[in-house]
Order: structure tokens, then C-alpha cells, then sequence
């Protein structure tokens, strides 16, 4: 008896596919469109009037002269999350990093990469 064997290729990794990769480039989806709309940081989200944290926060910081680097709505929600999930200031830019419902929260409209603010800073913000 004898066996042909195939030649066959292997599969392509799917996490090394151009099309997973697409997800993350310059123009990438909007978080809503791969994000669970149902999901409850969403909701929150989408409930809350967050010009309310701009307005406080922009009289907060006038006096310091030129823009706020963080806005109001990420700062606030970064806070919120910190404070429901009960992290750290680094395990808070750690997982925000990671996290799209976090990022979406925050205000952020497509997938971030990056942290979106030094964990130190959050001390300044707190005792604002």
C-alpha cells in the first residue's frame, strides 16, 4: 500500500491576514462599528452630559493659561472607570489601552494604541 501525501499550504494566520491588520490602521473603523452597542459602559455613555465636566474643568484650569492636554469627557470617564473597577492609576491606562468600551467611554471615536495620559497626572486631576 502506498500513500500519496498532499501538498497543501497552510492556513494563514488570522491574526497576520491584512484584513485583521486593517482593523487597527490610520483609517480605521469608528469603535461603534465593532463595538457591542448593548454593552453597559455604551449606555452609560451615551446617557451621560458630559459638557458638564468640560464647563467645571475648563474654569478649573483658566487660570493656567492655554488648553487643557486632556479633555473634560476623558478625564471624567477615566476616573469613573477607575473608580467602578477599582484600579490603580497604571493598571487604569494599562487596561484603557486594551479595553475599546473603556476607550469609548472616554470619548474616543476610533481605537487607541497609546496611553492617553501619564498615570501621575491623574493625582492633578483628582485634587482638582
Amino acid at each position: 500500500m502506498q500513500f500519496r501525501t498532499a501538498h497543501v499550504k497552510p492556513r494563514i494566520d488570522p491574526a497576520s491576514d491584512s484584513h485583521q491588520q486593517s482593523l487597527f490602521d490610520a483609517g480605521a473603523p469608528l469603535l461603534l462599528e465593532f463595538i457591542d452597542k448593548k454593552h453597559e459602559l455604551v449606555k452609560l455613555a451615551d446617557s451621560i452630559e458630559w459638557e458638564t465636566f468640560e464647563k467645571h474643568w475648563r474654569k478649573q484650569f483658566s487660570d493656567a493659561g492655554g488648553q487643557m492636554a486632556n479633555s473634560g469627557r476623558r478625564v471624567a470617564g477615566m476616573l469613573m472607570i477607575q473608580h467602578m473597577e477599582k484600579l490603580s492609576d497604571e493598571g487604569l491606562v494599562a487596561q484603557w489601552v486594551l479595553n475599546p468600551y473603556y476607550q469609548y467611554f472616554c470619548g474616543e471615536v476610533q481605537f487607541q494604541h497609546r496611553r492617553p495620559i501619564n498615570p501621575a497626572t491623574l493625582v492633578k486631576w483628582r485634587k482638582r
